[in-house]
C-alpha cells in the first residue's frame, strides 16, 4: 500500500519486521490458522475444553476484581457477593 507521501510501509520504517501481506498471502494465512484452530479442537476432548473454559473464565473474574482494587479501592471489599458462584 502507498501511503500520501509516495513510500510504502516498509520505506517509511526503520524496523526490520515490518512488511505488508498481500490480500492473497493473508487469505492463506487465515485459512492456515483456521486450519490448526480445527485440528487442535479434535485432538481436545469436551473436558479439556472445559477446563479451558473455566480457566478462561476465572481468569477473567480475576482481572475485573483487580481492575475494582486498583480503581475502587473505597468500595472494592463492600462489593463480594458479585462474584459469589462465578466458578460454579
Amino acid at each position: 500500500m502507498t501511503r500520501p507521501d509516495g513510500t510504502t510501509r516498509m520505506e517509511s520504517s526503520r524496523d526490520p519486521m515490518s512488511y505488508e501481506l498481500s490480500d492473497a498471502q493473508l487469505n492463506s494465512l487465515a485459512r492456515d490458522l483456521d486450519g490448526l484452530y480445527r485440528e487442535t479442537q479434535k485432538k481436545m476432548g469436551q473436558e479439556d475444553l472445559d477446563y479451558v473454559r473455566n480457566v478462561k473464565r476465572y481468569s477473567q473474574a480475576i482481572k475485573r476484581r483487580s481492575f475494582e482494587l486498583f480503581n475502587h479501592p473505597d468500595t472494592a471489599f463492600k462489593k463480594r457477593s458479585s462474584y459469589a458462584g462465578y466458578m460454579s
